[in-house]
């Protein structure tokens, strides 16, 4: 276990893709009640703050990524 900071974002893109989250679960909150299948419809949602300066990432890809290429 490794200690944990908590502040308050700074970067621009973190910010806008925490509020389009936050807009999207809004939205969806009626229609989806698990957290799982909330999860789930969250990550298939592209996002400034895991993609490129050029264009957006999909979180479930970037993660997929992540787990089949650790190195990168």
């Amino acid at each position: 276990m490794q200690p944990v900071i908590i502040a308050p974002a700074t970067n621009r893109r973190v910010l806008g893709s925490m509020n389009e989250l936050a807009f999207h679960l809004g939205v969806r909150q009626d229609q989806l009640s698990d957290p799982v299948d909330m999860a789930v419809s969250l990550s298939g949602i592209p996002l400034s703050a895991v993609g490129s300066k050029s264009h957006y990432g999909i979180p479930r890809d970037v993660a997929l990524d992540l787990l089949v290429n650790p190195g990168h």
